[in-house]
């Protein structure tokens, strides 16, 4: 597996957990404190999950223009 691949797997990840707290976030048994930290919580991982699509393609641009240099 190579670092695009895992960065797209580790992503894929996130919005699955993102997914699922913000089903539990809508659960009628969740009081509003906790909605209120679910809340932080998924968008520190819709950040993060951001940062690893800008990190891909940073990787595929250096790998681009390394290929470039190289011919």
């Amino acid at each position: 597996m190579n670092e695009n691949e895992l960065l797209e797997c580790l992503s894929v990840e996130l919005e699955s957990i993102a997914e699922t707290l913000i089903l539990i976030q809508k659960n009628e048994n969740c009081n509003e404190h906790i909605k209120k930290v679910l809340n932080n919580q998924i968008g520190m991982l819709v950040f993060c999950q951001k940062e690893i699509h800008e990190i891909i393609e940073m990787v595929k641009l250096n790998k681009s223009i390394k290929k470039e240099l190289s011919n």
